[in-house]
């Protein structure tokens, strides 16, 4: 074996190593990229279910803002109903009096 031929399978030895260990980082990238799509995936149904979560919050807070606007409305009504109520009574109550003043 000439010292051409020994340099020659040297570096075809060194070639084939070299094959070998890319074909080994690519089955890791392949590996690492599968594995990165799933955190992706992952994430992206997360922020989905977040994102329902929090517009059916919302919703919630907003429907009970309402209903609380409503009540304090209703609440504002029937106290309005009640003072005058309360007026008419009085009236009548002093008019009564008023009588009984009279007749006495």
């Amino acid at each position: 074996v000439t010292s051409a031929e020994h340099s020659l399978l040297s570096v075809s030895k060194d070639a084939a190593e070299a094959k070998g260990r890319v074909l080994e980082l690519g089955k890791q990238l392949t590996g690492q990229q599968a594995a990165h799509d799933k955190a992706v995936t992952a994430h992206d149904k997360a922020v989905t279910k977040l994102e329902a979560v929090l517009t059916s919050a919302v919703d919630a807070a907003n429907a009970k803002d309402g209903s609380l606007n409503n009540l304090a409305k209703e609440l504002a009504e029937a106290k309005q109903r009640a003072s005058e109520g309360l007026a008419q009574v009085m009236g009548e109550l002093a008019a009564a009096n008023a009588k009984v003043r009279a007749a006495e």
